[in-house]
């Protein structure tokens, strides 16, 4: 199937570490807490399209589920970020750690993020089956309207997506 259009989206995160001894433990402990933690999706205009003939509401509003659908997971990026923990016997182990937390788990979560969009376009044969279109509008809604709990990977629901 050819798609009538396609979105421009961007997930990115930064995050500042705390590093500090803990007398009680003689380890040094490593943090990252919710404000320390900036998690962004943004659409790029310049590089989205919609195909000639095909400027149609329903082409607009399957492009407009995947950003809400890339925004379930930058609710899901930053509740994961925010409170990653990590320690170790150096402050530059402690720092390490949390660094390679900070990767594995982001990794992790862009890579969700991206077989979600892949899924919603296969099963919705990017937007033109109108029955999926409308299960995977009411689940996104779910689930913007319900996080902290988002969608989890693995786990059978009755709705398309991840679980929740």
């Amino acid at each position: 199937m050819t798609q009538a259009a396609a979105i421009h989206m961007t997930l990115g995160w930064h995050a500042v570490l705390n590093v500090t001894w803990e007398e009680r433990t003689r380890r040094w402990q490593g943090a990252i807490d919710r404000a320390a933690v900036t998690v962004t999706n943004t659409m790029e205009p310049l590089e989205s399209w919609v195909a000639l003939g095909k400027e149609r509401s329903e082409v607009l509003q399957h492009e407009q589920r995947h950003f809400d659908l890339n925004e379930v997971y930058r609710r899901r990026l930053f509740n994961a970020l925010a409170g990653l923990r990590a320690e170790g016997t150096t402050r530059a182990a402690a720092e390490q750690a949390l660094r390679d937390a900070l990767q594995e788990t982001s990794s992790r979560l862009l890579a969700q993020a991206s077989e979600a969009q892949a899924r919603y376009d296969e099963e919705t044969s990017h937007g033109t089956n109108a029955l999926k279109q409308a299960e995977w509008s009411a689940s996104i809604a779910s689930w913007l309207t319900s996080l902290p709990l988002p969608p989890q990977e693995g786990k059978p629901q009755t709705r398309p997506g991840f679980g929740g």
